[in-house]
């Protein structure tokens, strides 16, 4: 039996020899490197994948690595436990010596090999879920950022906008500035005339009514323009408190338009009244010195003699100078206030004129001895006076009344007008200086 182990000694060693390689034998309890099957690779990698889609690769690589580095560490203390095996002149080769098993040691049993197969894990093992405290603070991370994010956003989105409408409101601003420096323009002949229509016309005011009166177109074109600018603003704000703004500006210099107008045409009823009566004051005063004319010459007349008759017919024909001349002043005061109707003066005039010239023809007659026409042309005077008399009832007993109570009538439903356009100016006036603090009249 001896005999026969060396004989196979000896033949291992003669084999080894010619084969070039010692092969180092493990010592018994050392560990064995088994292959892993396929199975079990795929089953890892599975395992990786799964890994990946949950956030878990960083652990089981820690944990793979660890596993590695423990068991390379076994091999590498086993490997310097064993003796040095002996060894031919030819190096080792680098095929898998170190990795073939022992020859004394048994090959695993089949047994073995069914819990190295049920130890790795399986194909459809349930993926391993992140603890509720990771999701929960990767919850909150997640609502802070998008939190932070989105205010971030609406902040600038609200800073954009409010820069945006205070640019807007500067140019709605702008324009209703420029309308109400119009208005302000404008005032200096609106107020001027507004003072005149509340004060007695005068003659020594009439040639400043008159530029006045001159002005009124330019500044209807200045309130056209401010409602044009009141308008540009209304157009470009935003709010309903600038849009009211805005109306109220309009409302102001539409307001101002209708009093310059109904005041513009007051104004002319003020002037031409008052030149009306300046002239029927004249022609009035004219009839009165006629009539003191032709009393003079009835009193010189009845003495008599025909040198009292020279002197009546001298008296009457200056009376009838101022007739004419009074007739002249009538009908320019008619024609300056058309209104004005004259017509008792007038027949009064014209009845007067007319006695006038029959009794001149009565002394002429008497002077020239035709007494028979001289008495004819008396008695012709004599109906012709009674008729003065009845006219001369007919003409009021203040004769200015006939121009102040028609301009009464003419201007009364303008003044109930202007003084409505003076409210509404008035109300949006007042708008103006509460919100924008300016002081129009």
């Amino acid at each position: 039996m001896t005999d026969g182990m060396s004989s196979r000694k000896h033949a291992r060693d003669t084999d080894s020899s010619q084969d070039g390689a010692a092969v180092a034998l493990p010592r018994e309890g050392a560990a064995v490197a088994l292959p892993r099957d396929g199975a079990a690779v795929a089953r890892e990698n599975i395992d990786d994948a799964l890994a990946v889609i949950f956030g878990e690769v960083g652990d089981r690589g820690a944990s793979k690595t660890t596993a590695q580095a423990t068991a390379t560490g076994e091999a590498e203390t086993a490997a310097e436990d064993e003796p040095a095996p002996r060894r031919a002149t030819a190096a080792p080769s680098l095929g898998s010596a170190t990795d073939a098993p022992s020859l004394d040691e048994p090959a695993p049993s089949l047994d073995e090999t069914e819990d190295e197969a049920a130890f790795s894990p399986a194909v459809d093992e349930e993926p391993r879920r992140w603890p509720v405290w990771q999701l929960v603070v990767t919850a909150c991370i997640v609502f802070i950022v998008t939190t932070g994010a989105l205010t971030f956003f609406l902040r600038h989105t609200m800073a954009q906008q409010a820069a945006e409408q205070a640019a807007i409101k500067a140019e709605g601003d702008a324009y209703l500035n420029e309308a109400i420096s119009l208005i302000q323009e404008a005032d200096v002949v609106v107020i001027a005339l507004d003072t005149a229509s509340k004060n007695q016309v005068t003659e020594e005011a009439l040639p400043q009514l008159e530029v006045l009166l001159d002005q009124c177109p330019s500044t209807q074109t200045t309130l056209d323009g401010a409602i044009d600018k009141a308008q540009l603003a209304q157009d470009t704000y935003t709010t309903d408190e600038d849009h009211q703004l805005a109306q109220h500006a309009i409302d102001a210099a539409e307001a101002r338009k209708d009093m310059l107008n109904l005041s513009s045409r007051l104004t002319s009823y003020d002037i031409a009244a008052m030149q009306c009566a300046v002239e029927f004051s004249q022609a009035w005063d004219l009839l009165v010195a006629a009539d003191g004319d032709m009393r003079s010459a009835v009193e010189i007349a009845d003495d008599g003699g025909r040198e009292a008759v020279s002197e009546a017919v001298g008296y009457n024909q200056a009376a009838l100078d101022k007739l004419m001349q009074a007739e002249d002043a009538l009908g320019r005061a008619g024609a300056l206030f058309a209104e004005a109707d004259f017509t008792s003066v007038i027949d009064y005039l014209t009845a007067k004129k007319a006695s006038v010239e029959l009794a001149i023809a009565s002394d002429e007659a008497v002077l020239n001895d035709d007494i028979a026409e001289a008495r004819r042309l008396n008695d012709e005077f004599v109906v012709k006076d009674t008729e003065v008399v009845e006219l001369a009832q007919q003409i009021p007993t203040e004769p200015m009344s006939l121009i102040v109570s028609t301009y009464d009538t003419a201007t009364g439903p303008l003044r109930t007008s202007y003084q409505e356009a003076r409210d509404r100016a008035a109300d949006a006036d007042a708008f103006l200086r509460v919100y924008v603090g300016v002081d129009v009249q």
